[in-house]
């Protein structure tokens, strides 16, 4: 990931699908961008407990975050929230071993190496994304998940299954095509904003059969024009929420 314009195709990738989610659910200040140098409070020696090299520290102070003011945080999966680099509270929290290992380590008892940063980690229900500037991509995947019909450029025989580079065995994406895939699951509506209302994520891609909920979800966003423009704009998102709203009174099944 060497060339500047694979630096630049990352960050707009990640800004891009930032900003889709907030065109169709979260509220607009939800996302914070950098300053044109870069976010000032990310430097070697604030996150020097991470061993990172230059390419990652470049991409994480050009990288935009989500605010997180208390309350629901926002998700980029279902149980998946985005690591706060930025923010000094984070900073420091990683100075303790174990809290490092919590908060940014995607694989129990690893440790990613200087070139990969985890950009989201989940709970037990929610996965992993991984950036491996050595190779240009995105790792994404569970941390018990079993290797299956991935599409990786590394075969079996590459990693060990209990090495230190187990967070390699998952499925492998450029970086565009991967946020344009998340962005594509919300599209087809196998990912909805949680009709709750809070910053979570609905999936349903992995329902043997659709529920009530499910159905009623997808109706409402149908009749409001979803997916509009395809960028997550060109749809009546104000009547959607309305009838969202309804809906959790009258269904239990969430």
């Amino acid at each position: 990931m060497a060339p500047e314009s694979s630096h630049e195709s990352a960050i707009r990738a990640i800004t891009s699908y930032y900003t889709f989610l907030t065109n169709l659910y979260l509220p607009p200040d939800t996302v914070i961008h950098p300053p044109p140098q870069g976010w000032p409070s990310i430097t070697p020696q604030s996150l020097a407990p991470l061993n990172k090299n230059a390419t990652v520290l470049h991409l994480l102070q050009h990288f935009p975050y989500f605010a997180q003011p208390g309350g629901d945080k926002v998700v980029l999966a279902q149980g998946t929230w985005p690591v706060p680099y930025h923010d000094p509270n984070f900073q420091t929290q990683i100075q303790n071993a174990a809290q490092r290992e919590y908060l940014v380590e995607p694989v129990y008892e690893t440790t990613l190496p200087e070139y990969a940063v985890c950009l989201a980690k989940g709970t037990r229900d929610g996965c992993y994304i991984v950036l491996d500037t050595s190779r240009g991509v995105i790792v994404w995947g569970k941390p018990a998940e079993p290797w299956g019909n991935k599409t990786n450029d590394l075969t079996p025989n590459d990693i060990d299954p209990a090495g230190p580079e187990r967070w390699k065995r998952s499925e492998t994406f450029e970086v565009p095509d991967f946020f344009e895939m998340l962005k594509g699951k919300f599209r087809r509506m196998e990912w909805m904003p949680h009709p709750s209302g809070a910053t979570d994520v609905y999936e349903v891609d992995d329902q043997v059969e659709e529920s009530e909920s499910c159905r009623v979800l997808k109706g409402i966003l149908r009749d409001a024009g979803w997916p509009g423009d395809g960028e997550g704009g060109g749809w009546d998102r104000k009547g959607a929420d309305e009838k969202m709203v309804e809906m959790m009174d009258e269904l239990d099944d969430l």
